[in-house]
């Protein structure tokens, strides 16, 4: 998987380079994107850019206004 980090799950990665992956019940496909950090939590799946790692809290705050069960 030529650049990227997988922790948890399956990824088929095309053209795709330094993304970060833990979704372990799932199979991921990149195709053509670069530092993306993809987090399986859940029910939940997020996607980021790498150089929004530290804005992930906001979007914790919206998912736990709307849909608390999943928080």
């Amino acid at each position: 998987i030529e650049g990227n980090v997988v922790t948890g799950g399956e990824v088929i990665a095309v053209e795709a380079r330094g993304n970060v992956v833990d979704a372990p019940k799932r199979l991921v496909a990149l195709l053509g994107v670069e530092d993306l950090i993809v987090v399986e939590q859940g029910e939940a799946i997020l996607v980021a850019r790498k150089d929004r790692a530290q804005d992930i809290r906001l979007i914790v705050e919206q998912v736990k206004k709307r849909r608390p069960e999943l928080a």
